[in-house]
């Protein structure tokens, strides 16, 4: 007769050895059920085996990265010496080789001078005719005309702040009122000049402080170095908004 503790070992030993037949065969049967799937249905099993194929392309190859769209409006700058004339100081406004009129030049996160215009029936005559007359471009537009209105520029306005052309002109407006005490401000236009298709450039006459960076008058025998205005365009895709 064998010891107890033998005996006890003896049985563990045979239903470790039942446990591991059982589990090789579910193993095998799990196997062949799978396999039976495949053969049963070769449609399905070509699916799943693209679909894998597509997850291990998918962990390989990255997302292409997509461009940010940067928003952009056009501006405008001092294009030549202003003229004193009559106690009064005219000031040529307009287009330069930055200047992008039909999608933008500028960056609207950034921040430019608003340029504002007043038009009025006091200014309607042209006080300077040797200077501002028009210039026809090869487009027909024409360029360097009397405008008819009084300017100034409110600095550093970041161009999203200008959220629609109403929203621009009552700034200009607001501001007209505070500084100067006069209304009828709006935000300048790259058609305000006069005569003809007017376009592109324009002359009038600057307020005080006009260049809208500091509490000084514009100097009268230079252009405003490194000067930038927004002014809006009524018929293309070049504004803030």
């Amino acid at each position: 007769m064998l010891p107890k503790n033998i005996h006890l070992q003896q049985n563990l030993n045979l239903q470790k050895l039942r446990f591991l037949s059982v589990f090789k065969k579910l193993a095998l049967a799990t196997t062949l059920g799978l396999f039976a799937i495949a053969v049963a249905s070769p449609a399905q099993a070509e699916i799943y085996r693209v679909i894998s194929d597509e997850v291990e392309i998918d962990k390989v190859i990255p997302a292409p990265v997509q461009p940010q769209f940067v928003k952009k409006a056009m501006t405008w700058t001092s294009r030549s010496a202003a003229v004193l004339s009559n106690g009064k100081t005219y000031i040529h406004v307009g287009y330069d080789n930055q200047t992008d009129p039909y999608s933008g030049d500028t960056d609207v996160n950034e921040a430019r001078s608003l340029l504002c215009i007043r038009k009025s029936p006091e200014l309607a005559e042209n006080p300077i005719p040797s200077y501002a007359y028009p210039i026809i471009t090869p487009g027909g537009a024409s360029k360097n005309t009397w405008s008819g209105g009084e300017v100034f520029a409110i600095p550093n306005v970041v161009g999203k702040s200008l959220l629609s052309p109403d929203y621009a002109d009552k700034l200009c407006e607001t501001e007209g009122i505070r500084a100067y005490k006069l209304s009828g401000f709006r935000m300048a236009e790259f058609h305000d000049g006069t005569l003809g298709w007017a376009g592109w450039t324009f002359w009038a006459q600057a307020a005080d402080q006009f260049n809208g960076l500091s509490p000084h008058a514009i100097d009268n025998l230079s252009p405003l170095p490194n000067m930038r205005y927004w002014v809006k365009i009524n018929d293309q895709n070049a504004n803030s908004w």
